[in-house]
């Protein structure tokens, strides 16, 4: 979902958000999701993002993913632990599968 507000002349401040699902992550297991949301909007500059997240689950927000692919205005990485955390949702296999909810607000260099 993209939420617009004009701002000010030739300002435009985009919010991006949308809820993942993360599949078969254990009890002391650690994984890196990279979020690439720039089929919807570019951010001028890299705004923080907020992330909600079950109790028992932590994250991180990094510079880049394990391939080298940088946060930057179109997109983020995010290192989950899962600390005891240990709901399995049916995805997957029996391990524990979580939903995570993101936000990210910011000026815009484009949107599609």
């Amino acid at each position: 979902m993209i939420w617009r507000s004009k701002v000010g002349e030739g300002d435009l401040i985009a919010e991006a958000t949308d809820t993942v699902m993360v599949v078969d992550l254990a009890i002391a297991a650690s994984r890196i999701v990279l979020v690439d949301h720039s089929a919807d909007v570019e951010f001028a500059g890299i705004p923080l993002v907020g992330v909600t997240v079950p109790a028992g689950i932590r994250v991180t927000m990094l510079p880049c993913d394990a391939s080298g692919n940088a946060t930057d205005g179109e997109q983020f990485a995010l290192f989950f632990e899962n600390i005891s955390y240990d709901t399995d949702l049916g995805q997957g296999t029996a391990d524990p599968d979580f939903e995570f909810t993101w936000v990210r607000r910011g000026p815009v260099t484009s949107e599609t």
